[in-house]
């Protein structure tokens, strides 16, 4: 960062020394050859057919003719000898070849004009026709100089300073802080550069969090099938029958088929990671996706009635099919499963919305479960048991489903006090 300041610093304090030098002598060429080869209007016409004028002219005559340029010039003028002092060095070629010369006393010009013999008209120095002064330019330039320089500094500093407190919050939650945030203390690239990077940290923090949470919630669940496993092989090591070992391997076995469906569950749970984007989108119709699910799952209730009501035109969502299907297959299973006798879908089209109703005529979900539910291995407690439980996976997957679709989940209860779960999805 103290490298980046001085960077930025140098190369204002740089460009602005680069304006003074070229300033500076641009301006002193011109001023210097503009005022010696091209007098002002006035002087040339004053000075036009002075030499033959004064040529033929002595004494008071003369005298009259310098007063009158002196009027009229609003400057002193004045006849000399060419070698007195008041005349520079420097203008005597000029005057030999019998052309007027244009010199500078101090910052006011001066007029020469050779006359007849050895006698110089000298007119100036001129008010109000000043050049510059070069080391007055150098003070204004060296003098925005600084104020751009300081400007720069100011400016570089505060840049830097708040730089360093993004390296910070970006340090920390490398570190482990995973609290860390930047300060977005503004509406510029900057402001919005920390709150992309808070945005970043939220959901790495929610990521890890879940992360860890899931890890838990996977170690206590594969205890359960594993423990009984392990008692299932000491019981085994001691059957005495035939009947009784077959008896003990078949628990194993759907022990083992109880974990490989946890892995399974476990593997499209990752699949679908919270927050990510749907792999390809295309129209699909909710009604005929509903009743080609359901007809596979008709083994898990071969008495229960399954009723689709749909809107005209036929509704369709705009999803990935994967995971729109994996969403109903839960959905579908968690109300076939707790079902008494019947389970309904309703389709219905809500401006750019399609809101599905998958309800059942089970026992329902009381309301202190009905947000618990959605997360990763949550079960309501009557429903633990092997028979019935499942992986607890089923509700977390469809929620994460809907929510990267941009959709929502809320369950409800119906009139006769069964489960109602109401998704949203974005509409073709």
């Amino acid at each position: 960062m103290t490298r980046l300041l001085l960077r930025i610093s140098l190369g204002i304090f740089a460009a602005s020394a680069l304006m003074l030098v070229s300033g500076h002598l641009i301006f002193s060429i011109w001023a210097r050859r503009t005022m010696e080869t091209s007098p002002p209007s006035v002087v040339v016409a004053a000075m036009d057919g002075l030499q033959a004028r004064l040529a033929s002219l002595e004494g008071v005559a003369r005298d009259r003719e310098l007063q009158r340029l002196r009027t009229t010039l609003k400057s002193d003028v004045r006849v000399l000898h060419r070698h007195a002092p008041e005349i520079p060095i420097r203008t005597h070629a000029r005057l030999d070849t019998g052309l007027s010369v244009v010199a500078f006393d101090g910052t006011r010009p001066s007029i020469y004009v050779p006359l007849a013999g050895e006698q110089v008209l000298v007119a100036g120095p001129f008010p109000g026709m000043e050049v510059v002064h070069p080391w007055i330019i150098v003070l204004v330039l060296g003098t925005s100089i600084l104020v751009v320089g300081l400007t720069g500094f100011f400016l570089s500093a505060w840049l830097v300073r708040r730089l360093r407190r993004l390296e910070r919050a970006a340090v920390s939650f490398g570190q482990g802080d995973l609290s860390a945030r930047a300060l977005p203390d503004s509406r510029d690239a900057l402001g919005s550069l920390a709150r992309r990077f808070n945005d970043m940290a939220q959901r790495l923090q929610r990521l890890i969090e879940n992360q860890r949470l899931l890890l838990q919630a996977v170690s206590h669940e594969l205890r359960t099938p594993t423990a009984r496993i392990r008692f299932g092989l000491e019981m085994l090591a001691g059957a005495t029958t035939e009947t009784e070992k077959q008896e003990r391997i078949a628990s194993i076995d759907d022990d083992l088929a109880e974990l490989d469906d946890l892995v399974q569950e476990l593997l499209v749970f990752n699949r679908f990671e919270d927050g990510a984007a749907p792999r390809q989108i295309e129209p699909i119709p909710v009604a005929s996706t509903v009743r080609e699910i359901a007809d596979r799952l008709e083994h898990l209730g071969t008495d229960l009635r399954l009723t689709i009501t749909d809107q005209q035109p036929p509704c369709e969502v705009a999803c990935d099919l994967r995971a729109f299907g994996r969403a109903m297959q839960n959905l579908l299973q968690n109300a076939m499963r707790y079902a008494a006798s019947e389970v309904t879908v309703a389709c219905r089209r809500e401006d750019q919305r399609v809101v599905l109703e998958l309800s059942d005529d089970g026992p329902g979900i009381p309301d202190v479960d009905r947000q618990r539910v959605l997360e990763p291995f949550a079960r309501v407690e009557d429903s633990r048991s092997r028979e019935s439980g499942g992986a607890g996976l089923g509700l977390a997957i469809v929620q994460r489903i809907v929510t990267a679709h941009g959709g929502s989940i809320t369950i409800d209860q119906t009139e006769a006090g069964g489960a109602r779960v109401i998704t949203s999805w974005p509409a073709v």
